[in-house]
């Protein structure tokens, strides 16, 4: 059995259940995860082209859809609407780009190992439905 990796990228979302803002890691986001995973693994020895495929993930998985958009305004004077404005995950990592793409080249091993544990669970998952069904 994988021991799950502490990976750890914390940005702000709107939980539309809940009807509050929270705070989510994107690493628990399983396709972002596994398509990481496969392309530092695929690029392990080009820094510049691995970046490139890490910064399209995330703009294909957290870039510019509603339900990753949160509403930053003015606290002294919430009234004033022109200057709230709307950020999205995509906008908040790449705020910190070379933070986030170091972290993650540095603990791509981890990335990796992320993506088997996610695979691992999920296959549980299915088995556990399964028995269940029968």
């Amino acid at each position: 059995m994988i021991k799950k990796p502490n990976l750890c990228w914390n940005v702000y979302y709107e939980d539309w259940n809940a009807k509050e803002i929270r705070i989510r890691n994107i690493f628990d986001h399983y396709s972002f995860v596994k398509d990481c995973a496969k392309d530092l693994k695929k690029l392990k020895d080009d820094r510049e082209a691995a970046e490139e495929r890490i910064r399209r993930n995330l703009l294909y998985y957290f870039w510019s859809k509603c339900e990753h958009e949160v509403l930053i305004t003015a606290w002294v004077n919430p009234r004033r609407e022109d200057i709230s404005r709307k950020v999205d995950i995509y906008e908040q990592v790449y705020n910190n780009w070379d933070i986030f793409f170091s972290y993650l080249w540095e603990r791509r091993k981890d990335v990796m190992k992320l993506a088997r544990y996610n695979e691992q669970e999920l296959e549980r998952y299915r088995s556990e439905l399964s028995t269940e069904k029968e």
